[in-house]
């Protein structure tokens, strides 16, 4: 996604993006405009995904596939967004992964998970 983007879903009858098997890693919607500069987080704004579900169970449990890299800043939501995975897989809901650590503060509203625990992943920035 890149900077001023809005994923919005029929909140009656929510659209799913499914993973497929070979997506490895990689995130199903990767919401990262790494196309504003020098790759800082805090740089991405406006950006929103509301009324989705998202499926990673057609990727291996033992891989680590990712639902969400919200890796966002200000002016940034989640809302009504499922999270279906797998039971007892490596899987992640949502992470925050940039050239820069992450972004800020994130409202997360209305989000729901599937058949497995909503795990977040942070990684901070480098301590260079």
């Amino acid at each position: 996604m890149i900077v001023n983007t809005f994923l919005v879903g029929d909140p009656l009858n929510p659209p799913t993006f499914v993973a497929d098997a070979s997506l490895g890693t990689n995130p199903v919607i990767y919401a990262y405009d790494n196309t504003q500069g020098d790759g800082s987080a805090t740089k991405n704004f406006y950006m929103a995904v509301r009324n989705i579900n998202i499926d990673t169970r057609a990727v291996s449990t033992g891989t680590r596939a990712v639902g969400l890299n919200w890796a966002v800043s200000q002016g940034c939501s989640l809302y009504n967004v499922q999270f279906i995975m797998p039971n007892y897989s490596s899987h992640i809901g949502v992470t925050m992964e940039s050239d820069s650590g992450g972004g800020s503060g994130t409202i997360i509203s209305d989000c729901v998970r599937y058949f497995h625990l909503f795990p977040l992943h942070h990684v901070p920035p480098s301590c260079n």
